[in-house]
């Protein structure tokens, strides 16, 4: 009994699609410092996002403070790779939201908040 051209035509094609599939994601944030949801003691002076891949650049990584959305980040938001850092001021307590927006190296920008709370 032979395989049919059919079915082997078919058999490639899925082969490639579930090589290619992997390449064709987006980046995402996999972790953060301080990470989302935590609870720490005093802010810290510098943020860390860190993503599954490089990220091309950072658009905007904007760090706000309560309902009222005091700004408390300053500075350029460089990216070294996978890795964005943003520096921070005005140590309050309170629920801090990170914002971030960050193209990746496909081209696709992502977006994202984090959030997590200084308590004393």
């Amino acid at each position: 009994m032979s395989f049919p051209r059919y079915w082997t035509a078919v058999a490639v094609t899925v082969g490639l699609a579930a090589a290619v599939a992997p390449a064709l994601g987006h980046t995402e944030l996999t972790t953060s410092s301080p990470p989302a949801g935590a609870v720490v003691r005093n802010l810290p002076g510098v943020i860390t996002l860190t993503f599954a891949e490089p990220i091309a650049r950072a658009r905007s990584i904007t760090v706000t403070r309560g309902a009222a959305d005091h700004m408390v980040t300053f500075g350029r938001n460089p990216n070294n790779g996978a890795q964005v850092r943003v520096r921070t001021k005005n140590n309050r307590e309170g629920r801090y939201d990170v914002a971030w927006r960050v193209v990746g190296q496909d081209g696709h920008t992502i977006t994202g908040t984090v959030r997590f709370r200084v308590s004393r």
